[in-house]
């Protein structure tokens, strides 16, 4: 429609419409947004609202690399490393994140329709797959991290990681769904990151990002 805004088009095609079609690919849509150190990147989850863009906004940073922003493609071959690919290389921050990480709110800034802003953030430009090396469920309390593993670890990663759960309503879909996160949760090392939720510790996350991604 030609009244349709063009933000709202752009939201879905790289949303709901992306993670539908990686579905259907075969491919694993994980919620989660990945940062790239040294070669290899850490990927952190976690549901709308888990503070997924502000934590890899704060390690790029701190020197990482931007390998994409809330949702990505990831790939469990039968063997080697799971290797998640470069998206667009844009950050999803609310005015008052980007205030608090520094972020000058000049120029080219788009607001979307769900008021976040829509920030240009470049990196090495990578265009083929990265290993990925650890993975983190994001939860609010305390600062620090605490091991998963098992059925923890599965069950976790289920309910951080899957985007758009009303695509996995066939059982043939979810049980495919459920043993990509069974393979992922036993090739890698898995987390729960705790962090505080209240930007006047900002300060905090520098030290506790970098020790757990790096």
């Amino acid at each position: 429609m030609p009244s349709a805004d063009p933000w709202a088009i752009r939201m879905l095609l790289l949303g709901t419409a992306w993670a539908a079609l990686l579905e259907q690919r075969g491919a694993f849509a994980l919620h989660a947004s990945v940062v790239c150190h040294s070669g290899e990147a850490a990927a952190f989850c976690g549901p709308r609202g888990a503070g997924k863009s502000s934590l890899v906004a704060r390690l790029v940073q701190d020197g990482h690399t931007l390998v994409c922003d809330d949702l990505c493609r990831l790939e469990v071959p039968v063997e080697g490393p799971p290797l998640v690919w470069p998206a667009v290389p844009r950050l999803r921050l609310t005015p008052e994140t980007a205030t608090a990480l520094g972020h000058e709110l000049v120029g080219d800034v788009p607001a979307r329709p769900d008021g976040k802003l829509s920030i240009p953030c470049g990196g090495d430009d990578a265009r083929g797959p990265i290993r990925l090396s650890k993975l983190y469920v994001l939860s609010w309390g305390a600062p620090g991290a605490r091991r998963l593993s098992g059925l923890e670890a599965v069950r976790r990663l289920w309910q951080a990681g899957t985007y758009r759960p009303q695509l996995f309503q066939a059982p043939d879909s979810q049980q495919r769904h459920w043993l990509r996160c069974l393979e992922l949760a036993r090739r890698i090392p898995m987390w729960e990151l705790s962090r505080e939720r209240d930007w006047r510790n900002i300060e905090v996350l520098p030290e506790l990002a970098s020790s757990v991604a790096t």
